[in-house]
């Protein structure tokens, strides 16, 4: 017997009340892998994301003491950071991720996520497998390493 735990696939998440013109609005992270009212991240292990549309999401996806993660297929617009990864020490994995202007180009929105957005967030980890990554347009790659 399989058992799925903590696995999300085939989603559109879409904030419709998010802001499309004037300074985003920050909301909670549209994906948390583990708990995150947990100091630590909770049990996350084995955790999946594949397959998911990110429209209007402040923060996109976090993966925190989810070890051997599988994140893939994610897309959209997430507006402050895409992917979060932290206490993960188990070798996880994050392939096919894309992140475009389809929520909104407008300014000063666009401003506001060029300046300040980030799409790949790293933290402490044992190792992680990034696979084709592509951030294409208005959003630009800016991987950072979490303090």
């Amino acid at each position: 017997m399989y058992e799925i735990i903590h696995s999300n696939w085939g989603l559109v998440i879409y904030y419709q009340e998010q802001e499309t013109t004037l300074t985003p609005v920050p909301y909670p992270w549209a994906v948390y892998l583990g708990d995150p009212d947990s100091k630590y991240g909770g049990n996350a292990d084995n955790a999946a994301v594949t397959d998911v549309e990110l429209l209007g999401a402040w923060n996109g996806v976090a993966a925190v003491a989810a070890h051997r993660h599988y994140i893939a297929r994610v897309q959209g617009q997430p507006l402050n950071i895409g992917v979060f990864v932290d206490e993960t020490y188990d070798i996880g994995r994050i392939e096919d991720v894309h992140f475009n202007p389809w929520y909104s180009d407008n300014h000063p929105f666009v401003w506001y996520q060029t300046t300040h957005g980030r799409a790949f967030v790293i933290g402490n980890m044992y190792l992680i497998l990034l696979l084709l990554h592509i951030v294409l347009d208005i959003i630009s790659l800016n991987v950072q390493q979490a303090a």
